[in-house]
């Protein structure tokens, strides 16, 4: 595993990829997924749109009410 990889925001939900995936070799001479910047910019992204339906199910929302508090994020 790259060190990269050791210290990602995002290694919780990617697990380092897919091991069918193209592997790359960095700059530093460490092999990663060939998807790891696509990685992090979708998990970065859906961050405070997956909080924000986790927190509205725990509330017990309506799936209406947690869209229209969705729509609020923008």
């Amino acid at each position: 595993m790259a060190e990269v990889c050791k210290v990602c925001d995002v290694r919780f939900i990617c697990n380092d990829g897919c091991p069918k995936n193209r592997i790359i070799n960095t700059e530093g001479g460490k092999k990663i997924n060939f998807l790891c910047e696509g990685y992090r910019q979708f998990f970065r992204y859906i961050d405070p749109y997956m909080n924000e339906i986790a927190k509205g199910i725990k509330q017990e929302k309506s799936p209406k009410m947690i869209k229209k508090n969705l729509y609020l994020l923008k």
